[in-house]
């Protein structure tokens, strides 16, 4: 999704629960934090997972639902304390239809991984 890593908050996905967003890395990254910026209006997310692909299937590193954004434009850190993947899922969830700005994948050193 183009609109999630072009550095505007100007931009924005308008997605419905149960859709998602995958981010591909050449390397394994180990993930310290990651954000979520919602844009000027629209329904603001309050509900998702992110995911790691260990090659197998999808593994669930953070859980949020009942998140609110207070205001436009406006940017939430979430910390993690995961494995490195090369690929991230965002996954939405909720009860209704959302729009967000960007998505950063915040990367941390190696030995902030879990193994």
């Amino acid at each position: 999704v183009p609109e999630l890593v072009d550095g505007k908050t100007s931009t924005s996905w308008t997605v419905a629960s149960g859709h998602s967003a995958t981010f591909e890395r050449s390397e394994p990254v180990c993930l310290k934090a990651y954000s979520v910026s919602v844009g000027a209006e629209g329904p603001m997310p309050s509900a998702w997972r992110l995911e790691g692909w260990d090659g197998k299937r999808w593994r669930e590193l953070d859980r949020r639902k009942g998140e609110v954004f207070d205001r436009a434009h406006m940017t939430r850190v979430f910390d993690l304390k995961t494995a490195a993947y090369t690929r991230y899922r965002l996954h939405m969830a909720g009860k209704t239809k959302a729009q967000v700005a960007e998505v950063e994948l915040i990367a941390g050193p190696p030995r902030t991984c879990v193994q």
